[in-house]
């Protein structure tokens, strides 16, 4: 429902309104006695805008008791008094006029640590859309959505790969003379399936009784594979195996019942290293998006008034000023419900739920508040059953299977045009997905991403090595570890205690924290070349795991260098350069803006270091950094501007030339051409200095080193 506040305020809105793109805001609670009110009546938008609020903030019950001696009139127009605004703006697309479509922008003026605001979609109401189901009509849909796919969507029909393979194991679902569900375990080498079978994406949040009783080892194994009764499994479960078995599936993949959970690692090895065909092959992948543990249900109760997009009736004039006798039904949406139900999902921030979907030609996602569905060609949800809106797309960026991962480049189009590089772009987008979600043990990170390796392996042909591809590897190992966010704490910043990754430095496998890389198109003049790879995989599998000791080869010019304290209020994120004795220059107005920072720092530099620490006095007394200038660029329309990344190396063993990956740092304009002018110094005064500096050959004026 929407509350007689917002309606009226509405209006109000709506007859002010021009078509001019400028947002007037309107006033709209003027109490929080009002707003709080029109919160516990359920109200559609104010409860959207609430949810964005600290949930109980500590200055609230001193706040409120002030506010509330405060009782305004209605014609008021004192602003410090306005607890709620909002704003209209037009929108168009796809010849929608703007005097159809709305933005509106409420805002909460409260002193809160940063001001709130919520934005929806008001547009004109074309037909009825369906509350919230219950789960038996949930069902339907899903089945519906399941037959609309499977019988017209060729690219969904097309993702599988080969309709004769299985996996190893998959849980066999029936019934007994009592017509009571069960759940029987098989190996697909002896029991051929004869039905497609589905898969099942959940967060591990288990009791000590559910691994003794029905998690697969060694001996749960002969009660599983004689068959169990469905009520005897996490609650969580048998809600998926009951929606499944409903929805015509007789066999699932589960992992914790498919795969050896007791120490058996070649099985675990093994399994692991199929999960691009268990998803690719399946039918459908239900996602237990909310689910917290699996003595969850599957389905969350829920407020049906709060789901359902609510339409409203509001006066409107023509152009010359006339009102329209008839009211405009308006149907009022939150476009970016999809990015908060499913995007940013409890499971979805799992790193190996990500190729779980990506892979998976269908899911249906059990959202927090409803169910939704994903497919190749289709997005939709029991709000939207027939698909989204164009503007719930353009906001939350479903079409997320359609476009491989929502990113630009499409499997199908770069294999069209024959574009390799955009499929090296997508990889590096994966990569920054993926690094930003958690893993529970760390030394599943080469094999949680498998599977997407394979996929681009596939169609680009490439030696994948530890993460990154052998034909650009230079390019790929410009990785950046994303910086903090001002509001991060120090203490978050530091080293913890955390056993250190057996994956070498210079991969972004070795880190526990965001990456990103820019597309390698952007990449037109190498400073450095990488001579020679040399790692072990773990397995037979390429594209996973690989054994302690790998190392790289490169050639490139190392430079002595001290990283100094600043007094940046993030330490351990700036640094003073001093690069063969001379002090860069501090960060520019124009460089802080482009690096988005907040106020001009003139001491220092932004350093994305693969790990932090307070300081590092003992290698720069020691001299043991070292930065190799590793590209440089050229951009901007009329004034041209310079841009260099430099990575940073820590001397392990000089004797030896071998150094591992610090970090990495870009450098724009003046400084970028002062180090380029000192590294093009080869025969000058600076010549006997570089060789001096430990690397297995000095030679043309260049070093050759190890990296590890």
């Amino acid at each position: 429902m929407i509350c007689p506040t917002c309606i009226e305020t509405f209006q109000q809105a709506i007859d002010k309104f021009k078509p001019d793109g400028l947002v007037r805001q309107t006033p709209h609670h003027r109490t929080v006695q009002g707003f709080s009110a029109s919160v516990k009546q359920d109200c559609y938008l104010c409860t959207l805008l609430w949810n964005t609020l600290e949930v109980v903030p500590d200055w609230w019950p001193t706040f409120k008791s002030s506010w509330d001696k405060y009782q305004p009139s209605p014609d008021d127009d004192d602003w410090d008094l306005v607890v709620t605004s909002l704003g209209l703006r037009g929108l168009g697309w796809k010849g929608q006029p703007q005097s159809k479509s709305y933005d509106i922008s409420i805002a909460c003026h409260m002193p809160t640590q940063s001001r709130a605001t919520y934005t929806v979609t008001m547009m004109t109401f074309c037909r009825h859309l369906s509350p919230a189901q219950p789960l038996p009509l949930s069902l339907l849909l899903a089945g519906l959505w399941l037959k609309n796919c499977a019988g017209s969507h060729e690219r969904c029909n097309s993702r599988q790969e080969d309709d004769g393979w299985h996996p190893t194991r998959l849980l066999s679902i029936g019934q007994n003379e009592r017509l009571e569900t069960t759940m029987r375990l098989i190996n697909t080498t002896h029991e051929k399936p004869t039905e497609p079978y589905g898969t099942v994406t959940h967060r591990w949040g288990f009791t000590v009784e559910d691994k003794e009783r029905v998690i697969l080892t060694q001996a749960t194994y002969p009660m599983l594979a004689k068959g169990i009764l469905l009520s005897s499994m996490p609650r969580l479960f048998q809600d998926i195996i009951t929606f499944a078995y409903q929805l015509g599936l007789r066999y699932m993949w589960i992992d914790a019942f498919c795969i050896f959970q007791d120490n058996n690692n070649n099985d675990w090895q093994r399994e692991s290293s199929l999960m691009q065909k268990v998803y690719t092959n399946s039918y459908c992948n239900i996602s237990a998006a909310d689910a917290i543990s699996w003595s969850e249900s599957l389905v969350n109760p829920r407020n049906t008034g709060l789901i359902a997009s609510p339409v409203i009736e509001l006066k409107r004039s023509r152009e010359d000023g006339t009102p329209v006798p008839a009211p405009q039904q308006y149907l009022v949406f939150d476009p970016t419900f999809w990015k908060r139900e499913v995007t940013e999902a409890l499971v979805n921030t799992r790193g190996w739920v990500l190729q779980e979907r990506v892979l998976s030609p269908r899911i249906l996602h059990f959202g927090k508040r409803q169910l939704m569905w994903e497919c190749c060609e289709h997005s939709a949800a029991e709000t939207f059953p027939d698909g989204l809106h164009p503007r719930i797309i353009e906001a939350g960026r479903t079409m997320y299977k359609d476009n491989d991962l929502f990113f630009d480049t499409k499997f199908s189009y770069a294999e069209q045009k024959g574009d390799e590089l955009n499929l090296y772009h997508l990889w590096a987008r994966l990569v920054e997905s993926y690094t930003a979600c958690e893993l529970t043990f760390q030394s599943d990170k080469l094999v949680a991403c498998s599977g997407l390796a394979k996929i681009i392996q596939a169609r680009i042909d490439d030696e994948y090595v530890a993460g990154m591809w052998r034909k650009y590897l230079e390019h790929e190992l410009l990785w950046q570890p994303c910086l903090p966010h001002p509001s991060q704490p120090r203490s978050a910043l530091l080293p913890t205690d955390k056993k250190k990754s057996h994956l070498p430095s210079w991969t972004w496998a070795s880190i526990d924290r965001p990456c990103t890389r820019d597309p390698v198109r952007y990449y037109d003049n190498l400073l450095f070349k990488v001579e020679h790879v040399g790692l072990t995989y773990a397995t037979d599998d390429p594209t996973g795991d690989i054994l302690p000791g790998a190392r790289l080869h490169l050639r490139g010019i190392l430079m002595p260098t001290k990283l100094l304290q600043t007094t940046h209020e993030q330490p351990e994120t700036y640094w003073r350069i001093v690069i063969e004795g001379i002090q860069l220059e501090g960060v520019t107005r124009y460089v802080e803006r482009f690096i988005r920072a907040r106020e001009p720092f003139k001491d220092g530099f932004p350093v994305s270091l693969n790990r932090y620490q307070e300081t590092f006095e003992e290698e720069n007394e020691n001299q043991r950094i070292f930065a190799m200038p590793a590209w440089k660029n050229t951009y901007g329309i009329g004034t041209q501007r310079s841009l260099m990344a430099i990575l940073l190396f820590r001397l392990l063993d000089a004797e030896k030339g071998v150094y591992e990956r610090l970090g990495i740092f870009k450098q724009y304009d003046k400084n970028c051409d002062l180090v380029l002018a000192m590294r093009a110094d080869v025969n000058g005064e600076k010549k006997e200095e570089r060789e001096r500096v430990p690397c297995v050959e000095f030679r043309e004026g260049m070093h050759s080193f190890v990296v590890v």
